[in-house]
C-alpha cells in the first residue's frame, strides 16, 4: 500500500499538529506516534537543509516547505510530507486539495527544479541507452 503522510502546523497555537496518513487525519494518539516516527526518520536525514527543500530520501518522495496561509500570529505555516507514490507530486496536491491548503511560491518553484532536475535525469538515461542499442546494432551487422 502507498504511504503518504502530510504533517503541518496549525492555524491556531492552542491546537496540536495536524498529521494526515493516506488522506486521513490521523489522531489515535499510538497511530500518531507511530506515522510520525516514520516522518521523522526521513526528516532527520535532511533536518540540516533550509526550508523548502524537495527530494528523495530514503526511496521517498519528501518536501519540507511552508503553504501561503498563516497562523494567527501571521506566520506562514510549515509543513513535511512524506510519499513513496511514483507520483510523489501529484501524490502531495491531492493532500493538499483534502486539508485545504495551498504551497507558497517558493515551495512551489522548489518542487518544479526538482522535476525539472529528475525529467533531465531521465532523459539522460533514456539517451545513453539508446545510444548503447544503436552501437550494439552497428557492431553486429558489421561483424556479421
Amino acid at each position: 500500500m502507498t504511504t503518504n503522510i502530510l504533517w503541518f502546523q496549525p492555524e491556531k497555537l492552542s491546537e496540536s499538529n495536524p498529521v494526515f496518513s493516506n488522506g486521513k487525519p490521523i489522531t489515535e494518539r499510538s497511530e500518531r506516534e507511530e506515522i510520525l516516527n516514520r516522518l521523522m526518520e526521513v526528516a532527520d536525514k535532511v533536518s540540516k537543509r533550509k526550508r523548502p527543500w524537495c527530494g528523495k530520501v530514503k526511496g521517498y518522495f519528501f518536501v519540507k516547505g511552508s503553504f501561503k496561509e498563516t497562523d494567527e500570529r501571521g506566520r506562514m505555516l510549515s509543513f513535511d510530507f512524506l510519499s513513496d507514490n511514483k507520483n510523489g507530486e501529484k501524490a502531495l496536491q491531492q493532500n493538499l486539495y483534502i486539508v485545504k491548503k495551498s504551497l507558497n511560491t517558493k515551495t512551489e518553484g522548489i518542487i518544479k527544479e526538482y522535476q525539472k532536475k529528475t525529467t533531465k535525469i531521465k532523459e539522460l538515461i533514456i539517451g545513453s541507452l539508446i545510444f548503447c542499442l544503436l552501437i550494439a546494432i552497428v557492431l553486429i551487422t558489421t561483424c556479421t
